[in-house]
């Protein structure tokens, strides 16, 4: 994200974040990338969005210091919150946006007003927008099916906990067992490896951690009613493990 924010002349950058551990270290990492290639952060704030409705006075300190691009790394409806905030005081410029971002926030502040913004995205961020792009098709089922059942928008969330269901349904056939959780935890990435459950996110393995990996996210950046993709973005094995 820093490299594509620095890629897109931002050179002057301030960063907003949850005080979520998660979205903290996203911020310093942000922050640490960025200024390593010559880029400045000129604030940095975090901010317990459970108890903050209104981000007007951070987002004027932030306009004050005249920055290029503000990252904001949080829950998608804060996020947005915290965008249209931005907008309310008067800045003009730029925005990067974590995998939070969905449809929700695009209701919220609308595409039109964050034009060149890049989001780091879930590919259904992408793929709700051009279905045509969903070449296996899985997502673009789930997305009807979910609308026709509820008919309203959901969050990222929705679709990442969908994988997990089907894994581990998977690895309790595999195992013969729906009790000893370490026998369905190791038949986990055999589940995946099969290739044959209908996944939204394709990852093939999953880590000593616990994290699902293998699928790439992707860097977008905000054009029209909808996005340009830049490139599909893969964290490295080892870096998560």
């Amino acid at each position: 994200m820093a490299q594509a924010a620095f890629d897109k002349g931002f050179r002057k950058a301030c960063v907003l974040i949850d005080i979520n551990e998660a979205f903290l270290s996203w911020g310093k990492k942000f922050k640490e990338k960025f200024e390593s290639m010559g880029g400045q952060v000129l604030g940095f704030e975090s901010v317990d969005i459970k108890n903050t409705t209104d981000y007007h006075s951070v987002m004027t300190s932030f306009k004050a210091k005249n920055p290029d691009v503000i990252f904001i790394s949080c829950y998608e409806e804060p996020g947005a919150l915290a965008a249209n905030h931005a907008l309310d005081v008067g800045y003009k410029g730029k925005f990067v946006f974590t995998s939070e971002w969905g449809a929700k926030a695009e209701k919220i502040v609308g595409l039109d007003k964050i034009q060149g913004s890049l989001v780091q995205a879930m590919n259904y961020t992408y793929y709700r927008k051009y279905p045509d792009q969903d070449k296996r098709g899985v997502y673009t089922a789930f997305h009807k099916q979910y609308m026709e059942t509820y008919k309203e928008d959901y969050g990222q969330p929705a679709t990442s906990i969908y994988d997990p269901a089907w894994m581990f349904a998977r690895s309790m056939e595999i195992a013969n067992n729906v009790t000893d959780a370490k026998a369905i935890r190791a038949a986990c990435p055999k589940a995946l490896q099969e290739g044959k459950l209908p996944l939204i996110y394709p990852n093939t393995d999953v880590l000593k951690n616990g994290l699902m990996w293998g699928a790439p996210e992707l860097m977008l950046e905000v054009k029209g009613n909808g996005y340009t993709l830049l490139r599909e973005l893969k964290v490295a094995r080892e870096v998560l493990e």
